[in-house]
């Protein structure tokens, strides 16, 4: 929550579990709210069970990264991992191309 306010202006999309018992919908709000309320997915899931909506997150994800670089924007978390993100692109590449 520190840093949440910095996410502000910056794209970013949020996947959340329904009936997460791990993470309160509390908390979930009031990181949303201090990011500025983006976008937010709600998946009708647990923490343990959202792994079952595996093909609609990577959906989505793929989308909202194509749509932010197509726009020359810098999704929220590629600025705070710089020597993550060409393994992160190469490791995942395959994972958003397959159907």
């Amino acid at each position: 929550m520190t840093f949440a306010d910095r996410l502000r202006d910056r794209r970013l999309l949020m996947a959340n579990s329904r009936w997460d018992e791990l993470v309160p919908r509390e908390a979930t709000f009031d990181f949303w709210n201090a990011c500025g309320r983006p976008e937010i997915i709600w998946l009708l899931a647990t923490h343990v069970t959202i792994w079952l909506w595996y093909r609609t997150i990577r959906r989505r994800v793929h989308s909202f990264l194509d749509a932010a670089l197509r726009m020359g924007d810098t999704p929220a978390l590629l600025p705070m991992l710089p020597s993550t993100v060409p393994w992160l692109c190469q490791s995942t590449a395959h994972l958003l191309e397959w159907d």
